[in-house]
């Protein structure tokens, strides 16, 4: 179907808000930063303080910033939420939240929720990501004598015929979850210590500073307690990283209901199960996916993630081009959905 892609990116913006009409739309984040982070930098590119300034002062301009209690209000009691309404999330609880988005974020009277990777709280443990990361950057900053003879260990030891940085990071990226073993071993092959990493670097938030945050009048939600990607798991652990991240920060927070967003999406989740977990669990609160805007039958959340500094410039920001992208793809879907009742040709 690539003709309705170039079909749907011909859409003028004004049309798809029109027809598409949303109560409210929602951008996360992951960090933001002037630096270049191991962990983070070869997993995805994120945007200065400078350019999130930018978003900052065009969601002022363009909509109202809602917060999670006003969200609620919204869902539960139906009060309506005024014109334009965007709620702004930031996922993984890394420090930056709070030494470059808290700032910023009080500078002009943001409301915010931190969605918040419990078992990373405090530095104690490393996202199997972040490992990744690391370590692909340790070979990239390496001589190149040191990478051959670290090739030849990995290939000795885990029966790869690596040769090229470009083959060591094919390799690396496949790994998932399950294969947090396998991960430690390469780090100890590379000679990457990731408990020095923690305490060097401190990528996460500890314990007083989510409590400053929920201080200062943000939103501290959950993230999983390991940051699996959930549709891998069974139904009891999925329940379990679920349940027990919303606990932990209950017990931060002391609030009654905590919002809980999946770690890189819920796609392929059984709707069900997850509405059971709610019903069951009072402490679990609404729910919320990176599926951009499109509509949900259940009371899950859609966001678009504005990680990407791609089409941002001074004094620019690039959200209006990210949710133009979300539109877009949110009718691919529906298209994708209904091709079978679309004409066919015969050449």
């Amino acid at each position: 179907m690539a003709w309705s892609k170039k079909v749907t990116g011909h859409v003028p913006a004004s049309i798809y808000h029109t027809a598409f009409k949303r109560d409210m739309i929602s951008f996360f984040y992951h960090v933001i930063s002037n630096e270049p982070l191991p962990h983070i930098k070869h997993l995805y590119a994120y945007k200065s303080p400078e350019m999130f300034e930018d978003d900052l002062v065009y969601l002022l301009k363009n909509y109202t910033l809602v917060s999670y209690e006003l969200l609620v209000a919204h869902l539960q009691h139906r009060t309506r939420l005024k014109p334009n309404s965007v709620f702004l999330s930031f996922d993984d609880g890394c420090s930056e939240c709070f030494t470059e988005v808290r700032p910023l974020l009080l500078k002009y009277g943001v409301p915010c929720t931190f969605f918040i990777t419990t078992d990373l709280i405090g530095n104690k443990k490393m996202a199997y990501s972040s490992m990744i990361s690391i370590c692909i950057e340790k070979v990239m900053t390496s001589n190149e004598a040191w990478r051959q003879t670290a090739f030849a260990r990995l290939n000795h030891s885990f029966g790869q015929s690596i040769e090229t940085v470009q083959n060591f990071i094919k390799w690396i990226k496949h790994m998932q979850y399950s294969d947090r073993a396998l991960i430690d071993s390469v780090c100890e092959t590379l000679q990457v210590d990731i408990s020095l990493y923690l305490k060097d670097h401190k990528p996460f938030m500890s314990i007083d500073e989510l409590r400053v945050l929920a201080a200062d009048g943000f939103t501290i939600g959950a993230h999983s307690k390991s940051h699996p990607l959930l549709e891998l798991l069974t139904a009891e652990v999925i329940e379990e990283e679920i349940v027990e991240s919303c606990q932990m920060i209950q017990e931060i927070t002391r609030e009654v209901s905590i919002p809980f967003a999946f770690p890189y999406h819920g796609n392929g989740l059984n709707w069900r199960l997850l509405e059971d977990i709610r019903s069951r669990n009072q402490v679990v609160g609404y729910l919320f996916d990176t599926n951009g805007i499109r509509h949900r039958k259940t009371s899950i959340l859609g966001r678009i993630w504005a990680d990407a500094p791609e089409l941002s410039g001074s004094g620019q920001s690039n959200l209006p081009g990210l949710l133009y992208l979300a539109y877009q793809e949110m009718l691919l879907g529906w298209l994708r959905n209904y091709k079978h009742y679309l004409p066919t040709f015969e050449h």
